[in-house]
């Protein structure tokens, strides 16, 4: 591969490249859920994800609403809609990150160490939430072996 010159989404990619109009559709092809889960911690649940939604495109604000509404409901954060990520558990944290990532239907999803920082029956909710969810291909990073019961 020549310098300068990745490939992603199944799109060649040049450093510099992408122009600034076509790099959103670029971003809605990949999810990404962070361990330590980056969430945004002066913004309600819903205005977090309403904000990557803006940020990748969506121009519709009923459009926004419906897809935040839906990725509530798949990741059980329906009822928590208003509340700050400070007033969310660490499991709901980490749905919230998921939800984020999931928003705009990835081609590709990485999680680094998605439940690193849970306790043993989060962890195992998150990574079975993840894993189960359809049509995306995932790339989950463990620093530490996995062990399944």
């Amino acid at each position: 591969m020549a310098p300068g010159k990745r490939f992603g989404a199944g799109r060649r990619v040049q450093s510099g490249g992408v122009a600034t109009k076509k790099l959103h559709k670029l971003r809605r092809q990949l999810g990404i859920i962070f361990q330590d889960f980056f969430l945004l911690r002066e913004r309600t649940v819903f205005e977090n994800l309403d904000f990557v939604l803006q940020c990748t495109g969506w121009t519709s604000r009923k459009d926004r609403l419906t897809r935040i509404a839906k990725v509530l409901e798949e990741t059980q954060l329906s009822a928590y809609g208003f509340r700050y990520p400070a007033e969310l558990s660490g499991g709901e944290q980490q749905r919230l990150a998921i939800a984020r990532a999931l928003l705009n239907e990835p081609k590709l999803l990485l999680a680094d160490e998605p439940a690193g920082n849970l306790d043993p029956q989060t962890s195992d909710e998150i990574t079975r939430l993840i894993r189960n969810w359809p049509g995306i291909i995932k790339q989950l990073f463990y620093s530490q072996p996995m062990i399944i019961v």
